[in-house]
Parts: C-alpha cells; structure tokens; sequence
C-alpha cells in the first residue's frame, strides 16, 4: 500500500482460485475504510482493476494502477469504488463457479451492488450488517449515522452542483440498502433533504446476482 497526495494504491497478488478471496478481502477492506470515512463526512471514490502491477515499499506502477485511476477520475464520479470490467468479470466467473444457478447466494452479492448505469461498485453500507452480525454495533445505529452525515451535507450544499450531485447519490444508495434489509421508515432519507424531484426519481440499484434473472440479459461466465 502507498499513499500520494490525496490518494492510496493497493496492489493485492490474486491467485485464480474458485473462491477470489483475495479480491474478497480487499474489497471488504475498501468496505470498511470507506464506510468509517464516510460516518466522519468524508465521501470517497476510486478503481479496483486487475491486471499487471509492479509494487514495492517506494513504487508502484502499471497498466492495472493506470486503469483503478482512470475509472476514479472519470467513470465514478460518485462516492463509489468501481470494479474494472475485467475485475467484474472476476466476480461473476467465481460466483457462478462455486454457486452455478444459485449464483445469488454468493458472498458477491453483499460485496458488491449494481448501479443504475449498470457499473458494479463495493458496497460499503454492508459493513454496517456486518458489525451487527459480528455484535460490535446494531446496524440501524450504524445506518443511522450515515444518515444524519448524508443528510447534513444534502442541507449544506443545496444548490445544483456537482457536490450535490455527490450526496444526492448518496442519499439515493442509502435508501436503496435500507429499503432492502432494513424496513425501518425512520432511516429513508427524504423532504427536505432531497428535493421533491429527487424524491420522485431515485436511481435504482439491484443485485449483482438476480435470483430471477431477466432471460434477454444473460451473464456470459464462460471466461
């Protein structure tokens, strides 16, 4: 791991196994980091790519760390750490590898969520699920938090900008995951946080595997 400037590279040795652990655990390890960041008001973005990469203690260079910064700078935009497509295709190969139809089950599926423009992200609000299941903290106190930071940030910054944009997002993620595992009303951030259109039109997030795939979208895990 190195930093610079405003920004940390990992480089992580993957071994083609049916199980991916490695990407596994650094993702969980994004999880966690972007998640404790974001309780203190702090919103990140960022790339995980695989590829070649040469890493040492002072260097770290690529195509791979080429590409992680690429999809940062240009593709994520929001407060979310991308998957490369070839890192995707990672994921789904070693879900339906160990799970074949019943991909859902996958540990994938908590990893990482599916953005309405259909880019695979890590799911950092899972932590919070997590730490629950592991009797460090309840979730909704966790989920409750990001609220009140989300939402402190949507009442500073209420003019269309691309910050907005940024907490909007935001906003809109934390919905999604709360209105999936948590049916608690009290942690939907709504009016007048968002505004009534934002309200109206949230982004949609879904699954990386559907249990009732749609038949004219099929998954190609041959590779």
């Amino acid at each position: 791991m190195l930093t610079f400037s405003d920004s940390i590279a990992v480089a992580v040795p993957i071994v083609a196994t049916e199980t991916g652990s490695e990407l596994g655990i650094l993702s969980d390890s994004i999880s966690t980091y972007q998640f404790q960041l974001a309780l203190s008001g702090r919103f990140l973005r960022g790339g995980i790519s695989t590829g070649d990469v040469y890493a040492d203690y002072a260097h770290i260079t690529g195509p791979a760390l080429v590409e992680a910064v690429l999809l940062e700078e240009n593709t994520a935009v929001v407060p979310r750490v991308l998957l490369s497509t070839e890192a995707l295709q990672y994921a789904l190969y070693t879900g339906y590898s160990r799970y074949g139809s019943e991909a859902y089950q996958s540990e994938w599926n908590r990893t990482y969520i599916v953005d309405a423009d259909g880019r695979a992200f890590v799911n950092y609000l899972d932590t919070a699920l997590t730490a629950e299941q592991d009797d460090v903290r309840l979730a909704e106190d966790f989920l409750q938090e990001h609220k009140d930071t989300v939402v402190g940030a949507l009442t500073t910054y209420t003019e269309p900008s691309r910050i907005r944009e940024k907490y909007v997002w935001a906003a809109q993620y934390h919905n999604a995951c709360c209105a999936r595992h948590l049916q608690s009303e009290s942690l939907q951030i709504t009016k007048p946080a968002l505004t009534p259109l934002e309200e109206l039109f949230p982004r949609t997030f879904k699954p990386l595997f559907d249990p009732e795939p749609d038949p004219a979208d099929p998954v190609d895990a041959s590779r």
